[in-house]
């Protein structure tokens, strides 16, 4: 993916940020799980569009277990927030949001962009044990993403959209993206980039 295309993506992302911010009378971003591919792409997206962002309080994150330290780093980061008039922000990628990986933060600043484009712009990414194991079952990450972006995006019928995938694990693509729903529905405020994004009219 070229260059010219994360400026676009970084600038429609970076605006919706900034246009959050003003809406909620925030001054800045703290973003969580600020040691993530996201994250650190979020930071250097909104540092070079002149949004102001810093990652969660440091030291806030230290238990062995990844949920329990998120937690503590949001208790530690909310607490920051409403010292500074911030506004919290989770970078969870698409692909995780589209199967259930949906965090309760206000912000959700990556949350139309895939996982296989968080790979390209920054060289990594990070998905859910249970969006790997999707993935694996169809052949990696760039194969999920694109039977969703068939699906969800361009609205494909699903069997079109998983043709050549096996029955069994096109019927587990589907289950878990409705067993989502629920969540789907309470999820924060995602920047849109495509016809469909969580929040805005991928609700179901």
């Amino acid at each position: 993916m070229s260059g010219l295309a994360e400026d676009r993506v970084a600038r429609i992302v970076s605006g919706a940020v900034r246009q959050a911010l003003v809406d909620a009378g925030a001054s800045g971003l703290i973003v969580l799980e600020d040691e993530t591919p996201e994250a650190r792409l979020l930071l250097r997206w909104c540092e070079g569009h002149g949004v102001e962002a810093s990652p969660a309080p440091p030291g806030a994150a230290q238990a062995e277990d990844r949920a329990v330290a998120l937690e503590l780093q949001r208790a530690a980061a909310r607490i920051e927030a409403g010292r500074r008039g911030l506004l919290l922000a989770h970078p969870v990628n698409a692909t995780a949001l589209w199967f259930g990986a949906v965090p309760p933060d206000p912000m959700l600043p990556l949350g139309d962009v895939p996982a296989t484009w968080i790979l390209a712009f920054a060289g990594a990414c990070t998905v859910p044990d249970f969006v790997r194991e999707l993935a694996d079952r169809v052949g990696g990450l760039e194969a999920l993403d694109r039977i969703a972006h068939g699906w969800l995006e361009r609205r494909e019928a699903f069997a079109v959209a998983t043709r050549g995938i096996a029955k069994d694990d096109a019927a587990a693509i589907r289950r878990r993206f409705e067993s989502a729903r629920f969540w789907r529905r309470r999820a924060g405020l995602v920047p849109k980039l495509g016809h469909r994004t969580v929040g805005h009219d991928l609700l179901t």
